[in-house]
């Protein structure tokens, strides 16, 4: 007869528990929001350069 194999143990660690997990996912969360709303910010501000730019460009070519 053969042995039977022995059983090894898990070595992998447990799953976090319930409050650490919602605030890790609340804490990715919040990072996300903060990341869009820094997108936006730049995004509005770019919009807005590049309309200075773009009627600083006008003034000179009317200029010539």
């Amino acid at each position: 007869m053969s042995k039977p194999k022995p059983k090894l143990k898990s070595k992998t660690n447990p799953a976090p528990s319930k409050p650490a997990a919602r605030a890790s996912g609340k804490s990715i969360v919040e990072s996300a929001q903060h990341i869009w709303l820094a997108g936006l910010g730049a995004f509005a501000k770019a919009q807005d350069e590049g309309t200075r730019l773009f009627e600083a460009l006008v003034r000179e070519g009317v200029s010539l």
